[in-house]
């Protein structure tokens, strides 16, 4: 679900101006995927600082599924927690290095591609 819809979602925009109910499991889930979906588009940058107030106001949701998705991805060492300050995004991650690795095989396979004399390879 891309940012625009889970934020009209939750301002009640697509269901007639009722927010849908749902657990918070649910929500901090489909935070977690919003989030994971920015860094992946590098829309948060490595290395830059991100706080669960400013993270609620752009979701539209409370900070506790807010909390909840940054305590998963600092379990997988997707972010770093910084006392008083809130969250990093550490300048290497493995999704930064997963970034790395398709973009290096995409350039590779684009180049074979290019090239009808390695086209065997």
């Amino acid at each position: 679900m891309d940012d625009e819809t889970m934020i009209a979602r939750r301002r009640g925009v697509m269901t007639g101006g009722t927010p849908p109910r749902r657990s918070r499991g649910r929500l901090a889930d489909e935070v977690y995927d919003t989030l994971l979906g920015q860094l992946m588009s590098l829309r948060i940058e490595p290395g830059s600082r991100v706080t669960i107030d400013v993270l609620a106001r752009e979701l539209g949701v409370s900070q506790t599924p807010i909390r909840d998705a940054l305590n998963r991805m600092e379990a997988e060492g997707l972010v770093v927690r910084v006392p008083h300050a809130g969250y990093r995004i550490p300048p290497r991650s493995p999704v930064s290095d997963s970034r790395t690795c398709l973009r290096s095989a995409c350039s590779s396979s684009r180049q074979r591609r290019a090239d009808p004399q390695n086209a065997h390879r």
